[in-house]
């Protein structure tokens, strides 16, 4: 009876495992799919980090203080239209708060979203030192961030707008090597309405941004036609840098 009965489990596990097998991708039975893309040319992906200093004013205290947060995360955009991208970032944000505010807490979810629109280019070809590309792009996005420490937490909320002028060198300016690739520099004004929520265990407050406009300006490197470098500053009464890499399919 023992026999039979441990048959019996045999005969149903080794139904299960093949049944299990069939539903994992390596048992798929057909090289179909529901949706297909001919090509990612449309894609873009890549990676972020960033170091923030901001100024804030704390609702029922006076002065106001400066936070510190620094962020890491991943990038995806897609192009709509040949003119128009969206894109979104999800990673993870680190705060510090105060002057003095000891080390950065641990580190909770940051996730955004975003759009970037190319409003209008023009090649320049005189003077001949000055050939290149200039353009006027736009960018909106809004940020979400967390960040926590044993007694003390916070999350704000980042809505922020920029318009750049950018110049870029492209791989056959006069002056370059042949094998270069282009150098696109960027400036313009910066808006940032950013606030948000901070509690501990004795008190909780709303925070605002003390300045709403600044300025950014930025350097990206194409080290290949498709890959790209860069780095950015923004300033408003503080200053804050970021990097990032671009893979463009």
């Amino acid at each position: 009876m023992r026999i039979k009965s441990l048959g019996l489990a045999v005969t149903l596990l080794a139904c299960g495992i093949a049944y299990a097998s069939a539903a994992t991708p390596g048992g798929r039975l057909t090289r179909e799919s529901l949706l297909t893309s001919k090509t990612l040319s449309r894609f873009s992906v890549g990676a972020d980090v960033s170091f923030m200093e901001r100024g804030f004013d704390l609702a029922g205290r006076p002065g106001g203080t400066n936070a510190q947060a620094r962020t890491t995360g991943a990038y995806v955009g897609y192009d709509i239209l040949p003119w128009l991208t969206v894109f979104g970032t999800l990673g993870a944000s680190q705060a510090k708060g105060g002057e003095d505010g000891g080390g950065y807490w641990s580190s909770d979810l940051k996730y955004s979203l975003g759009v970037a629109p190319n409003i209008w280019e023009a090649e320049l070809r005189r003077p001949t030192f000055l050939t290149g590309k200039v353009s006027i792009d736009a960018a909106a996005e809004v940020s979400m961030f967390k960040s926590s420490s044993d007694n003390a937490s916070a999350e704000w909320t980042d809505l922020s707008a920029a318009v750049l002028l950018r110049y870029e060198v492209p791989e056959d300016a006069p002056w370059s090597a042949e094998s270069a690739t282009s150098l696109r520099l960027s400036a313009g004004p910066l808006f940032s309405l950013l606030d948000g929520r901070w509690r501990d265990s004795v008190a909780r407050s709303s925070i605002s941004a003390r300045n709403l406009v600044g300025w950014t300006a930025g350097a990206e490197w194409f080290i290949a036609p498709t890959f790209s470098v860069g780095a950015n500053v923004e300033v408003f009464d503080t200053t804050s840098v970021s990097a990032a890499v671009r893979l463009h399919f």
